[in-house]
């Protein structure tokens, strides 16, 4: 999420003498690609509580990959997993 500096196409707004106006915008990269959108301020803090928890949701995902990784050194010292014959 970041503030730019935008002209709003107005005729005789002060932005076409030069006088931007503040515009928030959300920034993604997606598949390689940064895409921007338009989000405006009546939207930014619901935007932002978003990115919260995309980065809350990915804390998670990095905990349990840990615990994955740990699981698997512990396997692998005890000479790997056996199988169960049924």
């Amino acid at each position: 999420l970041y503030t730019a500096l935008v002209r709003c196409g107005a005729p005789h707004c002060d932005c076409t003498k030069g006088m931007k106006h503040e515009a928030q915008h959300l920034s993604v990269k997606l598949q390689g690609r940064s895409r921007t959108v338009y989000i405006g301020d009546h939207r930014a803090k619901e935007v932002a509580a978003l990115i919260a928890e995309y980065h809350r949701a990915w804390r998670i995902i990095d905990e349990l990959t840990e615990v994955n990784i740990e699981l698997l050194r512990a396997t692998s010292a005890r000479g790997g997993a056996r199988e169960r014959k049924s």
